[in-house]
């Protein structure tokens, strides 16, 4: 395909490129990213990969193959880019293909013509063998990368019909092949995180479970068992190669750590999770298969892979399980530094682990010495969104006020940390927002500066301005009263689009420890939440803006008109800095 296809082809150059260059590392990738330090040849043979794709989905004969290997080429990109909002926006794009072409099908089923309808006036630009590769190869690829962007608050499921499994099929269709058991297992994970999500969606909003939630819950762990049951039935029948394997106990650990999720979402409580002990302990044998398994090296290549494997079970433990012993083997493996996948970093997720283990043991029970109710976390939340120093912001929810307060008094309960790294050490450098137990810091204007520097220290090309003053007047308009008054039409209108984040901002909601999950709590509409808060710079043909955003919504603007592209954004920077001192 990548000799007939020039999308294709330069989509796979590119790849190619950013895996000889690129360390592997998220702080790496993210610091070409965030300073726009991107080498030419990446950006060549993108830019053309994309232009091509254009041109050929603008022929009526073009084949959706192309433009879904194309759409899993850029996700791989963007993963390995560590810009994790472009990669989720082709996966989407790429979901919504599949999408309709799976409506035109059950249209074409449900007609009563259905029966005289062949394959190819189904799909007249496609073959027999362009039907298979969509259905038994890419829509499986685009399948396991949904847990992925459910787990970053991406609402897949409304461009998606994401498969629902039942006990009842999982019974009926053994697994012949280990394929079957991949497809089945990622199925049934996707099936699990939108039940969890929704679940804590409630917590949230204080509204109660109902039967109807504890069913569905009880049916995916029916569900669960199934799946494992049908497994072990492929392994007795065949011998499966190495790979297959040491895929299996992927599979495993992913399988471990879903079914004690899904087992305690219906309670806030953290001590359910304290009887799954032997379940945690099976994650970490599998992990270690997994992780004893890369012990070659790399001599040339990205330390990374695009798949999910065992870093998220490894973190679900070291925050869910508080078994002492258990919870710190989780983190020593994490620290082995298996390969980056997809955007899930082990030197990242390892300094995280070890700041929640360290507030959660500040008490524990003088019998067990385990954690008490009463420190434990509910959440922690890592905002994606790096800056080009490895610098990035934690939040940390403790379970005691999921439910017992509001909405909006949650908010103030967040402990809001910033990570960065130095000398070569994950070191936390700034604690900003709210105490240990949840009672306001004096220096939330601080949180809100360090964030708008953070932002504004993205730009390209550095352009020079009075940065103090700057971050005064930003800061002095977001205080103020007045102009929060005025703009709450565009703070009600982001807050209430819903899930998705803006371009240039992770959203702020709470991460599951597990990273099984992503639960985003919808904020007030008439509240500001600070990492919500991002800088766009756009070119639309004719004149150059740098915008001040609220999610999507435009807050304050600086706009030069009658330009050429090539003059560049500066100065409508100029004019957006003036604006807000006007202001």
């Amino acid at each position: 395909m990548a000799h007939s296809e020039p999308a294709v082809r330069h989509a796979l150059i590119a790849l190619g490129y950013l895996y000889q260059t690129e360390s592997g590392s998220m702080k790496h990738a993210r610091s070409r990213f965030a300073a726009y330090n991107n080498p030419k040849i990446l950006l060549a043979h993108y830019n053309k990969s994309v232009r091509c794709l254009v041109d050929r989905i603008a022929e009526p004969s073009c084949p959706q193959e192309i433009t879904l290997v194309t759409c899993i080429l850029f996700v791989c990109i963007e993963f390995m880019r560590g810009n994790y909002l472009t990669g989720f926006e082709h996966l989407t794009n790429g979901l919504r293909i599949i999408s309709q072409r799976q409506q035109k099908q059950r249209r074409l089923y449900a007609s009563p013509f259905a029966a005289t309808v062949n394959s190819s006036e189904r799909f007249p630009n496609e073959s027999t063998d362009t039907t298979t590769m969509i259905e038994e190869k890419l829509v499986p690829i685009f399948i396991r990368g949904i847990a992925s962007a459910l787990m970053y608050g991406v609402a897949a499921e409304k461009v998606f019909n994401i498969p629902w499994p039942t006990q009842t099929g999982l019974k009926q269709r053994p697994f012949t092949t280990f394929l079957d058991a991949q497809k089945a297992c990622h199925e049934l994970q996707n099936a699990s995180i939108i039940t969890i999500r929704t679940m804590a969606t409630k917590f949230f909003k204080q509204e109660p479970i109902i039967d109807e939630d504890i069913r569905r819950r009880d049916e995916l762990l029916d569900c669960h068992r199934s799946w494992y049951r049908n497994l072990e039935h492929l392994e007795q029948a065949v011998e499966l190669p190495r790979d297959e394997q040491i895929a299996a106990s992927a599979l495993r650990a992913s399988h471990y750590c879903t079914f004690i999720y899904v087992s305690c979402a219906a309670e806030v409580r953290q001590t359910p999770y304290d009887v799954h002990t032997e379940l945690f302990e099976k994650v970490l044998h599998h992990a270690k298969i997994i992780i004893d398994s890369n012990t070659l090296p790399t001599l040339h290549g990205a330390h990374f892979t695009f798949d999910i494997s065992i870093i998220p079970p490894l973190y679900f433990v070291a925050c869910r399980c508080r078994c002492p012993i258990i919870r710190r083997r989780a983190v020593a493996l994490l620290e082995r530094n298996p390969p980056r996948e997809g955007l899930w970093d082990a030197e990242q997720h390892v300094v995280v682990t070890n700041r929640l283990i360290e507030m959660e043991e500040s008490e524990v029970d003088p019998e067990t010495g385990w954690p008490v109710e009463r420190t434990r976390m509910w959440s922690s939340g890592i905002d994606a969104n790096m800056d080009r120093d490895g610098g990035f912001w934690v939040s940390y929810l403790p379970a005691q006020w999921l439910g017992a307060v509001g909405p909006e008094e949650l908010k103030t309960k967040l402990i809001w940390e910033r990570f960065v790294r130095t000398q070569g050490r994950n070191l936390s450098d700034i604690t900003i927002g709210m105490d240990a137990i949840g009672s306001p810091a004096t220096n939330l204007e601080s949180m809100l500066r360090a964030h708008l520097r953070t932002t504004l220290e993205e730009l390209p090309h550095k352009p020079k301005y009075n940065v103090d003053r700057v971050l005064d007047d930003l800061c002095f308009l977001l205080s103020s009263d007045l102009y929060l008054y005025a703009c709450k039409p565009r703070l009600r209108q982001a807050n209430l689009l819903g899930y998705e984040p803006a371009a240039g901002v992770k959203d702020p909601g709470l991460v599951d420890n597990g990273g099984l999950s992503k639960v985003l709590p919808q904020p007030s509409s008439d509240a500001i939440v600070i990492p919500f808060l991002n800088m766009k710079i756009s070119w639309d043909g004719k004149s150059w803006a740098t915008q001040l955003r609220y999610g999507e919504s435009t807050l304050l603007e600086g706009r030069q008109n009658n330009t050429t592209k090539e003059a560049g954004f500066v100065q409508s920077f100029h004019w957006f800095c003036d604006e807000a001192e006007f202001l």
